[in-house]
């Protein structure tokens, strides 16, 4: 029911798991899914957009918290703040509503820019 990651900065040794866990969000429901917390992973263009697509979706419908801090990077693959955008866009537009979603935590990511 709860998926909580915490990293120390991109982890470029484990990208293709990193790729296959957000691609896996973005093509199966999880409709126990309650808490996905993301902290400090340095969050790329390619993973935002795989969760933005579940959100869309309505892949996650009892989301009751989605946790993405420390995620604001430099870097060329850097999440920015289009892809940010498309992540709230998704969350007030998600076929499943998104009706149990407390909280939203994007601290410390390119939320803005």
């Amino acid at each position: 029911r709860k998926i909580k990651i915490r990293g120390e900065g991109a982890m470029p040794a484990l990208a293709e798991a990193r790729e296959r866990f957000f691609q896996a969000l973005s093509n199966k429901q999880l409709p126990r899914l309650s808490v996905l917390s993301l902290v400090d992973l340095r969050l790329v263009r390619l993973e935002v957009n795989f969760l933005v697509e579940a959100l869309r979706k309505g892949n996650l419908p009892r989301l009751r918290v989605l946790d993405l801090p420390g995620n604001e990077s430099q870097y060329e693959r850097a999440v920015g703040g289009s892809e940010m955008r498309n992540l709230m866009r998704a969350v007030v537009e998600s076929e499943g509503s998104l009706h149990d979603l407390e909280e939203l935590n994007l601290s410390g990511t390119n939320a803005g820019m």
